[in-house]
């Protein structure tokens, strides 16, 4: 029995006439009579211009009719099997077993997938639903072999044609014949061909269709041997696509580029139609039919995407229908791109970047421009997101994963951006990012620089918060730098503050002035008693109101004079952070490395000086504070809800890492007699005695051997950075949920990037913050400033972190390096013997005129050596 996947067409007439419609005119066109089909006088592979109108509707018992199915109906769209999508899949191409199939849409959604015409339809919104119901049933079936008719093109047809075209001989050069006659003019049928098949959805769709005898083709390394389970939806044969691609780019003719360029530019129009029109018949839960996929995956692949014809005429309307497709498209296409090689992923990554970095720069001009309202660059972005996604997805189907705990709590707050923002796709597949251990392709690569220098993040947050369906960037953060993400944790924790002292404000007034509520976290400390004091401070809030911790800090040293607009803050986080990680405190121990802390799991100190930690840590990024604190980045894995694993311990043990490297490695068929392992391992206690412990029950008669020894490693690696520590941490990573649990960092920043944000940049480039300064009394030419940075870029590290101390408070470097600091010199006075000042919250350095290089100097080195404490100017 002959497949019949049918089609709508317009009825025929009882004039043997039928009315055809072309962008722009109307003509009328006479029926071919008794023609095999009932098809018309116009050329099948010419449908995709033409829309077809009946003067009267056919009797009901003619038409057989088409639409979504409900929920009830066991063949719609969400109840299809895979073996039900695969059948469709093969009836939508080329085969013709036994089998019957109706496609499962609209009337009118088909027709228009099949004619693809290219302009709306007139008068869109002023047809009432008994207008819209008599177009659907002015339609008659088309037969699928009709549909065959159609063009299309494969490696095989594409050959043929170029071998027939190439055996044409060279006209004879004579007086009226040039010489250099173009390379178009041998290829007139086959650019004719590709306008015809890039033009038409279903036409690319039904190209390139892989064969049964090529299913097992892996698309990520082109290896036609390697086997792959294939998207039921997406059948292209990606090697022979790659091929054909590489055929024509050899020609070397402009005109091919050009013609791809503009059939793609009226290609992504066509699609963005067909999606929009399933989103409105079906609600967005509908898939594409026809292998309407085919089509982005064969796009995708040209080779001409990152050419500038290409970026600035067809891959814009490219990225709007990837834009607009329905969410099992997306998951779809997301799965196929998670097969392709690292390499090819990157390629693809990198288009989109260019197209991306071209519009800023078309863009670009001295009048502002809000970029979130731009026509390109929202929808590039959000066509980068299936890339993006197809890179942790391909991570994960290799293995590259860590475990990830993605616990929740229960905060309604309208002004919280960072929960708004679950992608379906990432919690469907499972590979939040911070889980990833290897991507794809490196989140840096998604980070687009000139982008994030012209987004205004105050938009974006308002994007966020309004009701309408405004773009902002907060919901596709991949593409966000680090310096970009601190700017909007830094607005919506200033957001959370004001709308705090609003809230505190408003609570004195009710009850009359009364009560101990306060708009602002005051602690009160003493600097000869710091730790005691401020754990004391920190234990109530925490203990009674812990939402206290929301409000802006503000800090008061007993017996200083000054009101804390920043500074002290810095200076009461540097004092407390050199007693708790001093290691004569007994709570962290260094690492081998010199520089890093791990936790101490001997430690004497309660678990509320852990959780303090934990409190400090969250105030200090919450109220954007800088700290000296040296953690590997495992701990800031571990605070992201990540489980470590054995990969994540070269970051924080090398030198274990690399004995368990060698213990997994070791080839030789004496493993247990060379390595003499069991499952318990030994370890030094506080007071330098040996302690054992069980890995496994009755470990120490388990003898490690070559077929065990990765579970050896897996749980040593467990007990050493997860088990042993467990309640030294979980005190620690409850101190810093209770400050920063409800902005939900893992769902913007990575570890890496976290680990920024409490420790600041590397980058001290001094020049950097020279670009930057302002001048209030002085000049960049001025004799004095000259004398300055000249003194200034000769410091030692050592010395210029000591300066930056004194200026802003803390020897800490912003994320996004020293330019991101606005620091001001100040005149302050004539020529005198006082020491320079600063105004440490205003990062302000205050300096007397001095009139040599050499007073400057011995002034400037004799405050870096005193200064200290706060005072009223």
């Amino acid at each position: 029995m002959k497949i019949e996947s049918r089609v709508l067409l317009g009825e025929e007439t009882a004039t043997n006439s039928v009315t055809r419609r072309r962008v722009g005119r109307w003509d009328s066109v006479d029926r071919t009579e008794g023609s095999e089909g009932e098809g018309y006088d116009v050329p099948l592979e010419n449908l995709y211009d033409y829309e077809y109108f009946d003067e009267s509707p056919p009797a009901e018992d003619q038409i057989d009719y088409i639409s979504s199915t409900g929920p009830s109906d066991p063949g719609g769209a969400e109840n299809r099997s895979d073996s039900d999508r695969d059948s469709e899949g093969t009836a939508n191409g080329v085969s013709t077993e036994s089998s019957s199939t109706d496609l499962v849409i609209p009337p009118s959604i088909l027709r228009d997938l099949i004619t693809g015409l290219s302009t709306e339809p007139e008068h869109r919104g002023r047809r009432n639903k008994r207008a819209v119901r008599k177009r659907d049933k002015e339609y008659r079936l088309l037969t699928l072999d009709q549909i065959a008719e159609l063009p299309f093109i494969n490696e095989e047809k594409l050959s043929t044609l170029l071998a027939a075209e190439s055996s044409i001989p060279e006209p004879e050069s004579d007086e009226t014949t040039p010489t250099n006659s173009h390379p178009s003019d041998r290829n007139k049928d086959l650019i004719s061909l590709l306008t015809n098949v890039f033009s038409s959805p279903y036409a690319l769709s039904k190209s390139f269709l892989i064969q049964k005898a090529n299913t097992s083709m892996d698309i990520s390394t082109n290896n036609t041997n390697a086997k792959h389970k294939i998207t039921p939806e997406i059948a292209v044969d990606v090697v022979s696509v790659c091929k054909s691609y590489a055929l024509l780019e050899s020609l070397g003719d402009e005109q091919i580029e050009k013609c791809l360029s503009n059939s793609i530019h009226k290609m992504g129009k066509e699609l963005y139609r067909i999606n929009r029109e399933l989103s409105r018949s079906s609600r967005g839960s509908m898939s594409l039919p026809f292998h309407l996929l085919n089509v982005y995956v064969i796009i995708m692949e040209c080779p001409f995407l990152a050419t500038p014809r290409f970026i600035h005429h067809g891959f814009p309307y490219l990225c709007q229908a990837i834009a607009t497709l329905g969410s099992r498209d997306q998951e779809d296409l997301v799965v196929w791109f998670s097969k392709y090689s690292k390499e090819n992923l990157l390629r693809i990554v990198q288009g989109f970047q260019q197209l991306i970095t071209y519009r800023i720069l078309e863009l670009d001009s001295d009048e502002y421009f809000e970029v979130q309202s731009d026509d390109v660059i929202p929808v590039a972005v959000k066509s980068l997101r299936l890339f993006y996604l197809a890179s942790l997805l391909y991570s994960k189907n290799h293995g590259f994963i860590r475990p990830y705990n993605k616990s929740r709590v229960a905060i309604d707050d309208k002004f919280l951006l960072s929960s708004r923002f679950n992608d379906p796709i990432i919690e469907k597949f499972g590979i939040y990012p911070n889980a990833i251990t290897k991507p794809a392709a490196a989140f840096e690569d998604f980070y687009n620089e000139s982008l994030n220098n012209i987004i205004d993040i105050q938009i974006d947050i308002e994007n966020a918060l309004a009701s309408t369906r405004k773009f902002s960037f907060l919901k596709y953060s991949f593409v966000l730098n680090a310096a970009t993400k601190v700017l909007k944790l830094f607005f919506e924790s200033k957001v959370q503050m004001i709308e705090e002292r609003r809230r505190t404000v408003f609570n004195l007034i009710l009850s009359g002035g009364g009560g101990d509520d306060h708009p602002f976290l005051n602690l009160q400390v003493n600097r000869n008693s710091l730790l005691l004091d401020t754990l004391g401070n920190i234990e109530a809030v925490a203990d009674i109101r812990p939402e206290m911790f929301k409000k802006q800090l503000r800090i008061n040293f007993e017996g200083e004079e000054g009101l804390d607009e920043g500074g002290p803050q810095k200076e009461f986080f540097q004092l407390l952070i050199e007693q708790l990680f001093n290691p004569d405190f007994g709570m962290f121990y260094v690492m081998d490395n010199g520089t890093d802390y791990w936790f101490n799991m001997f430690s004497f100190e309660n678990e509320a000086s852990f959780r303090l930690i934990g409190i400090l840590l969250g105030l200090a990024i919450y109220n954007s504070i800088i700290l000296d604190v040296h953690f590997p980045i495992t701990v800031y894995r571990k605070l992201l809800n990540c489980t470590p694993t054995y990969d994540d311990l070269h970051d924080s043990h090398p030198q274990m890492a690399r004995s368990f490297a060698d213990i997994l490695s070791y080839k030789g068929e004496d493993f247990e007699d060379t390595y003499m392992l069991t499952f318990m391992i030994t370890y030094t206690g506080p007071f330098g005695d040996s302690i054992e412990h069980n890995l496994k029950e009755d470990g120490d008669n388990i003898p490690v051997t070559k077929d065990n020894r990765k579970e050896y490693v897996d749980m040593y690696t467990d007990w050493l950075l997860n088990s042993s520590i467990e309640l030294q941490f979980a005190a620690f990573k409850q101190g810093f949920d209770i400050v920063m649990k409800s902005n939900y960092l893992d769902d913007m920043f990575t570890a890496e990037e976290v680990e920024l944000l409490v420790c600041g940049s590397q980058d001290f480039d001094f020049k950097e913050l020279e670009k930057t300064t302002s001048y209030d009394g002085f000049t960049p030419s001025h004799k004095l400033m000259i004398y300055f940075w000249d003194v200034v870029n000769n410091f030692p590290e050592e010395t210029k972190r000591k300066l930056l101390q004194f200026i802003t408070g803390t020897d800490r470097v912003p994320v996004g390096g020293l330019s991101k600091i606005k620091m001001v010199i100040v005149k302050n006075g004539p020529d005198s013997d006082r020491l320079p000042s600063a105004h440490t919250c205003f990062n302000a350095l205050l300096l007397p005129n001095y009139p040599s290089k050499e007073k400057l100097t011995e002034r400037l080195m004799k405050a870096l050596k005193f200064g200290k404490g706060f005072g009223m100017i």
